[in-house]
């Protein structure tokens, strides 16, 4: 039996949104803040320069790097998430003017010819890119570095699906929410595929069901890709975050 398959048949009756759109993008941005947010701004004050970030979301790194005067640029493919993180900004009294740029961080060809002390993927957003992808984004990368530059990456480690799934296809956990609702989160491994849903359930409100997915993908493969693509490895360092790591390299 497929839970997921179960769900996204049910939800025909309900409200179902991308997570990184509409009444997702509240949702992410709240469930964001348990990432590993010491250790991006450790990393840049380790070397000081410009920073780029991928996958930047609505913020949750970037504002307070701004906030410590970081020359700080930020891609997102997902103009939803940047129209929140430049709310945060402007709340927060951040200038933010040029610095968000909607757009595919596998083809950073819309960005200004800037080169970069540092470029990282905060968050494990690695995984929501196909290898021919990732391999695009790797090629941008080398693009962007200023000389001395790094890339930096933020993945699980390779215990990661067999610790949280235990030999299971499909997990499932329950949390309470602020408003006094539920929020129940589902995963399912199909293939080299993680398919998730989040059911939001509020007080007040009919139920909402959110969707997304990613792929299948550790630390170990992050390391072979990057030395294929023309990087060396230089630090792994255990992330914030139970069974992740954080992966720096720099042009071979």
């Amino acid at each position: 039996m497929s839970i997921i398959s179960d769900l996204d048949q049910w939800s025909d009756a309900i409200d179902r949104h991308d997570i990184y759109q509409g009444p997702g993008v509240g949702m992410y941005d709240t469930m964001s803040q348990s990432y590993d947010l010491s250790t991006p701004v450790v990393m840049a004050a380790e070397l000081p320069g410009p920073v780029l970030e991928l996958c930047c979301g609505a913020g949750r790194v970037g504002l307070p790097l701004l906030a410590m005067g970081v020359d700080y640029t930020g891609v997102d493919l997902s103009q939803a998430m940047l129209d929140q993180f430049a709310a945060h900004a402007t709340a927060q009294r951040l200038d933010v003017a040029g610095r968000l740029i909607a757009g595919d961080a596998a083809n950073l060809d819309a960005l200004p010819a800037a080169r970069f002390a540092r470029v990282m993927v905060p968050a494990f957003s690695l995984v929501l890119f196909e290898q021919s992808a990732r391999e695009a984004l790797f090629r941008s990368v080398l693009a962007t570095l200023a000389p001395g530059g790094v890339f930096t990456a933020e993945i699980y480690t390779d215990t990661y699906y067999q610790d949280v799934f235990r030999g299971q296809q499909s997990i499932c956990e329950w949390s309470p929410r602020d408003h006094g609702g539920y929020l129940v989160s589902f995963a399912e491994i199909r293939g080299n595929r993680e398919e998730i849903r989040f059911l939001e359930q509020r007080l007040d409100a009919p139920p909402v069901l959110l969707h997304t997915w990613k792929w299948v993908y550790t630390s170990d493969q992050l390391v072979s890709e990057l030395v294929a693509a023309g990087f060396e490895i230089t630090e792994r360092r255990p992330s914030v975050c139970p069974l992740a790591e954080w992966v720096t390299a720099r042009p071979a």
